[in-house]
């Protein structure tokens, strides 16, 4: 680090260390902050409503920080940015270094490569520590309150379907349409199967369980009835059976045992699951994907535009002082989250492209920085 600062130029040492120390504060305050209401209330709730021990609650608590620091970070740099350029404008220090020839931009460009830096850092953070994070968090409440995930609602998932398409050539032609009323106790309810050969239908299945065999690698269907059709679709056999071994993609099982929440997987276990959700046709459940996968990438960019946007309202406020600086940043944060609220919620409804829905606060938020 010493090294690293001894290449640097006179000028990026000096706006290095004062936009350093109000950005370790920031940080501190945010984490705190964020901590406070997100977690030890919570957490004090549960020691004295739900009796978990202490030694839990420590460990949840423990768990849930990397969440609220990457949640920090962003807000601390706009902070600091407001802290730093607000002083050195106060003091005049812009105004001479603009009479020596030196550009608004050029000062920037030291704080704009530190926030580029923490928004890599913050990624990696975000991908490789939250998400295991926030899983050993749940699982630690769950295993206190004997709860078994599977079992909840949340995660049973109901009117289940499933379409695998086969590729040929360069079209695509539908292998089979799996449905199933419920997804319970490692068991697919009222289930329906329909097989397709050459775009016709070639066999209907109807079951009242389906059970994955791991040993044999496919589904059991179990109580039900397989009807065979010949190529004019009409019934050409009709066999009964108590079980019947279907050779089905191992992806139908991933798609509805899966029970981690979106927070508790990274950016690439998402796209997994968006594969997989792209094939039952939920088109809600699409959309929270590609809006949480969107949110991966910006989320860390917010470093740099928040960085942007506290500097230049630092310089241009010339100073307000500690405590209206952070008024305005509190505004400024809720001005960003309200808009990013509303943006998301347009997508969720289709009004918007999910794109847009996530990064319209980010490409306002730096229209307004410049």
């Amino acid at each position: 680090m010493q090294i690293f600062f001894s290449k640097l130029s006179l000028l990026d040492r000096y706006l290095v260390h004062r936009f350093i120390p109000p950005l370790i504060f920031s940080v501190s305050v945010f984490t705190i902050f964020g901590e406070l209401i997100g977690i030890t209330f919570e957490q004090i709730k549960f020691v004295v409503v739900s009796s978990i021990s202490l030694k839990v609650a420590f460990y949840v608590h423990l768990f849930k920080l990397p969440a609220f620091v990457s949640l920090g970070l962003p807000l601390a740099l706009l902070m600091a940015g407001l802290i730093a350029f607000g002083d050195l404008s106060l003091k005049n220090e812009i105004t001479a270094f603009r009479a020596f020839g030196i550009s608004i931009i050029r000062l920037y460009t030291p704080i704009l490569i530190i926030s580029l830096l923490l928004s890599l850092i913050m990624f990696i953070f975000h991908e490789l520590v939250v998400p295991p994070a926030n899983l050993k968090a749940a699982t630690l409440l769950e295993r206190e309150w004997n709860v078994d995930r599977s079992g909840l609602a949340k995660y049973n998932k109901k009117d289940i379907i499933y379409v695998k398409y086969s590729s040929n050539h360069d079209e695509l032609d539908l292998n089979f349409l799996f449905f199933a009323r419920q997804f319970k106790d490692q068991k697919m309810h009222g289930v329906t199967l329909i097989k397709y050969k050459d775009n016709h239908f070639s066999e209907i299945i109807l079951s009242k369980y389906a059970t994955w065999d791991e040993s044999i690698q496919s589904w059991k269907m179990q109580f039900g009835h397989q009807y065979i059709l010949n190529l004019d679709g009409y019934y050409d056999k009709i066999n009964p059976f108590e079980e019947l071994p279907i050779s089905l993609t191992e992806k139908l099982l991933d798609y509805v045992g899966d029970h981690r929440d979106h927070r508790e997987m990274n950016i690439l276990e998402l796209y997994d699951r968006l594969d997989l959700i792209k094939q039952s046709g939920s088109v809600r459940h699409v959309r929270q994907l590609k809006l949480s996968i969107q949110e991966r990438s910006a989320l860390p960019f917010s470093c740099l535009i928040f960085a942007f946007l506290g500097s230049s309202m630092g310089i241009a406020l010339r100073g307000a002082g500690k405590v209206n600086n952070f008024g305005l940043a509190t505004v400024s944060i809720f001005a960003y989250y309200a808009l990013q609220f509303l943006s998301q919620s347009l997508a969720m409804v289709g009004a918007i492209p999910v794109f847009f829905g996530v990064w319209t606060s980010n490409l306002l938020g730096l229209l307004f920085g410049c």
